[in-house]
């Protein structure tokens, strides 16, 4: 192996026989010794050796170089042909081969330059062979090198190259000088499967070959990891098999994936969090790229919001997006006609059939009937100023016109508007609120600011601009596989464009971060951080492999999920053990006058109100006050100013009258308060610092060390209205749970083989779940999931009957009849729906209560 000499455009390359590493010789006469390939490769950009190439060029055809150097070298037909040592320049009158050296004139012309030999994106592993009668200069060179194949490789020339320092190589275009140590540690398998394979644009782009994806693929299953031994052992399985093809190895595929990550990974980052953990996150900015240029995924995402009238089956279609959020955020712009057209920016439209026309506000744009539709105000000028006037007179706030109708975006108005008659239409600073314009001194102005036009335009650039809303998910997971609880904190992601089929496929669930360190609040302030980070440098640049350019997305939060106790820490909520119980309302548990089951039914009666319709007794629970972003922070402060002052027990005492407690601020107010405690105590030791003006400055010098906002990253949004009931952890993790234990229990052991056998008996046909097995969900009742509690609610009314007392069958079928409406993947009719829904959660508090009223000190119920 240490003779076999292989040929490598102006190369050629053998094993050591001491150092049993590859190593090279250039041949085209730089009188150079064998080198590692670190040093061919600079040997191969030095004028040197360039200048011996355009020897050959000019010996080979007079002009045009016939040795490209990222290929093998020309073919000499003259047999008689001396390799010169001078290396003049070429003259300047012929085109010579690249790249450029030092010493070129500045006048030369380059042609037939690219990539170094060995980086190329492909190469032929079984050249044509030399015709008869023809020989290539590697051929002639042979003779000549043929007897220091076994010279001492520590020349005083090689240990010149040998010893330059080596560079790290990326992958797909492999460029001169990187990840040179190791390609060296490659095999001659591994080099030949790696060296110039990379199609740029080949079916498995960014990997080598298909064989190479997929074992990186099989090393990276979510629940199958395969070790390295294992792969290994697949391999040799295959070869075994009788697969033919070789396979790269474990290592080639190692060595090459960090470069592969740096093509198609989400960039992860090291960040240190406002308390002062370390966690990683993953980039938003390069999953969401991602998923654009994503032919698999980018089709199926909706960027507008819809109305759909009374018909409810995915996010966009619901008034938070539609209606709530700022338009900015929703939906920015549209384009029609190779127009574009941005909210709070004017533009003529047509209105009718009639020809009238005039111009208008577009505030919001959304989906109807497969088209697009935008939300305006209308526009006057004013009777005797020469601004455009928001007409809202009438009393209506907003017409809805299609976007057909629409004439001339902002730029184009703008330059026509005198032709039209009208005012400048970046000057809109009135708004008519009431009057009549014949009577123009009857009409009533408030100043107002429309920014036109819209600071985004200038931002895209001509580009297209998306609304990205996500669905942010956190909860606490372990991060063992065995059942030993390791909690992290994790963060992830999904995008509330995908219709509910395909939003929670694995492959469209998005990680952000995880730690068993740091708490979810400060993680989650990282990733709010690069969304505002995104916002203000104008969004994330991306291709969109739909429109087949590139547009600007601009990611914004739907919702929060996760279980209550999660979604409590994300209001700023004291907790469900709190007085203040509730994190979206502010209704108050007051103390029982009793601790029996009497105390249990008076607080139940601060919550009922009892009503009487058509000679029926119906229950009906209160809702209180709705929380608010702004009375949220206004306890924050409001507890701040007790700190500062000097006195933290009185920052406990709002936290329990209000029912806001922030574990974000805490932190900072831990130190505050500990600081407070330790100057209190030495103030009574020395006289220098007594009263509370020392103290109150220590603390306020303190606090300006702090960062700016001190509040949740949360508070950026509203958490209250933000974070809707987490269905899964609520009903099937909660109430089905607590009623199935409960109903287990109550069974005997000749009765838990009756209930066995009837859930083995039970018909599941048209219910969407596998069969159960009795023994399963009556065994381990307390170690059940989430899928076997959803199969448990839809047997239990036919499995439980006279198992259970008439009260406890009668809740379960209060709640199994809410989870019909709760769990109902379409709505067809959502005015009705939402008032079957409020029947059936009151139906199911209502025959709860008459059961036990003891299941309201249960989380789930509060």
């Amino acid at each position: 192996m240490a003779n076999e000499i292989y040929r490598e455009a102006s190369f050629i390359s053998r094993i050591s026989p001491s150092t049993h590493r590859t190593e090279y010789l250039c041949i085209v006469g730089c009188g150079t010794a064998w080198m590692k390939k670190s040093a061919a490769i600079r040997h191969e950009d030095s004028d040197n050796h360039i200048g011996h190439i355009r020897r050959i060029s000019r010996a080979a055809d007079g002009g045009s170089s016939p040795i490209r150097v990222a290929s093998s070298p020309s073919q000499i037909v003259d047999d008689d042909f001396d390799i010169v040592d001078d290396v003049t320049p070429a003259s300047t009158s012929i085109t010579v081969p690249g790249p450029a050296t030092t010493s070129d004139d500045a006048d030369f012309l380059y042609d037939d330059f690219d990539l170094p030999w060995f980086c190329q994106p492909t190469y032929d592993p079984d050249p044509e062979p030399v015709s008869s009668g023809q020989f290539s200069f590697a051929d002639q060179y042979m003779d000549t090198t043929m007897d220091n194949l076994g010279s001492d490789t520590n020349s005083e020339t090689s240990s010149e190259y040998s010893e330059l320092p080596a560079t790290p190589l990326p992958d797909v275009v492999v460029t001169a000088g990187e990840e040179l140590d190791a390609i060296e540690m490659y095999t001659d398998e591994e080099r030949d499967m790696t060296v110039g394979t990379v199609p740029v644009d080949g079916e498995c782009w960014p990997w080598h070959n298909r064989e190479e994806a997929l074992l990186d693929v099989m090393t990276a299953f979510p629940r199958a990891v395969f070790s390295e031994p294992e792969m290994d052992i697949t391999r040799w399985y295959a070869k075994q098999c009788g697969v033919e093809k070789e396979l790269p190895t474990v290592r080639q595929v190692k060595l090459h994936r960090e470069t592969l990550l740096r093509v198609a990974g989400a960039n992860p980052t090291l960040q240190v969090g406002a308390f002062g953990n370390h966690f990683s996150t993953l980039d938003i900015r390069e999953i969401l790229a991602h998923e654009w240029a994503n032919p698999l995924v980018r089709p199926h995402v909706h960027v507008y919001p819809e109305d759909s009238g009374e018909r409810l089956s995915e996010p966009r279609q619901a008034a938070k997006w539609k209606d709530e959020v700022d338009s900015s955020f929703a939906a920015p712009m549209v384009r029609h006609n190779k127009h574009d057209y941005f909210v709070n920016e004017p533009a003529l439209v047509a209105f009718g059939d009639d020809g009238c026309y005039g111009p208008v506000l577009p505030s919001r744009w959304f989906m109807r009937d497969g088209q697009i539709w935008a939300k305006v105000q209308r526009l006057r000028p004013h009777p005797s100023l020469p601004t455009l006037v928001i007409d809202l007179s009438c009393g209506q706030a907003c017409e809805e016109i299609p976007l057909t109708s629409f004439m001339s975006s902002f730029p184009k108005f703008q330059k026509s508007h005198q032709f039209h008659g009208l005012p400048d239409p970046s000057r809109i600073e009135w708004i008519a609120r009431a009057g009549d314009w014949e009577d123009s001194d009857s009409l009533e102005f408030e100043p107002c600011s429309v920014v036109a036009p819209n600071p985004m335009r200038e931002k895209a650039n001509g580009r297209m601009v998306m609304s990205v809303p996500l669905w942010v998910y956190c909860d606490d997971t372990s991060g063992n596989v065995s059942k030993k609880w390791n909690k992290h904190n994790s963060i992830l992601f999904t995008l509330a464009g995908l219709s509910p089929k395909l939003v929670h496929l694995l492959t469209n669930i998005h990680f952000l971060a995880t730690s068993n360190v740091a708490p979810p609040l400060e993680m989650f302030d990282a990733v709010v951080k690069m969304l505002v980070e995104v916002r203000e440098n104008g969004g994330i640049e991306a291709y969109d492999c739909v429109l087949k350019e590139m547009v600007l997305l601009y990611p914004w939060i739907l919702g929060m999920n996760g279980d209550n106790p999660m979604q409590s820490e994300f209001s700023s909520h004291i907790g469900m053990t709190g007085k203040c119980f509730c994190r979206v309302c502010h209704v108050v548990k007051t103390r029982p006058d009793a601790n029996d089951d009497r105390g249990e039914k008076q607080r139940l009666k601060d919550f009922v109100n009892v009503s009487m319709f058509n000679s029926v007794i119906r229950l009906v629970f209160i809702i209180g006050t709705p929380r608010s972003k702004a009375s949220t922070i206004e306890a924050l402060e409001s507890q701040l100013h007790e700190i500062l002052r000097g006195a933290p027990t009185g920052a406990d005492k709002i936290a329990t009258a209000t029912g806001v407690r922030d574990r974000y601020f805490q932190h900072f107010a831990d130190i505050l308060s500990q600081t407070c405690a330790a100057i209190k105590e030495a103030q009574k030791s020395d006289p220098s610092i007594q009263g509370t003006a020392h103290l109150i400055k220590v603390l306020k010098d303190l606090h300006a060390t702090f960062p700016d906002d001190l509040w949740s990253p949360c508070l950026q949004f509203d958490p209250t209205s933000d974070s809707p009931v987490e269905i899964l952890h609520v009903i099937l993790l909660g109430f089905v749970k607590y009623f199935w234990r409960d109903a287990v229990s109550r069974q005997n052991a000749q009765n838990k083989e009756i209930l066995k056998t009837r859930i083995d008996s039970v018909n599941v046909h048209g219910l969407g779940i596998d069969k159960p097995r009795g023994h399963t969900l009556v065994q381990y009742a307390g170690s059940l999931t989430g899928r076997d509690f959803r199969a448990v609610i839809q047997i239990a009314p036919q499995v439980l009957y006279k198992m259970i007392p008439d009260p406890a069958y009668e809740a379960w079928l209060a709640l199994h009849r809410l989870c019909t409406l709760a769990f109902r993947p379409v709505i067809n009719n959502k005015t009705q729906y939402l008032s079957d829904l409020a029947t059936a959660v009151d139906d199911f508090l209502a025959r709860t209560a008459l059961w036990n009223t003891q299941w309201f000190n249960k989380p789930s119920f509060m």
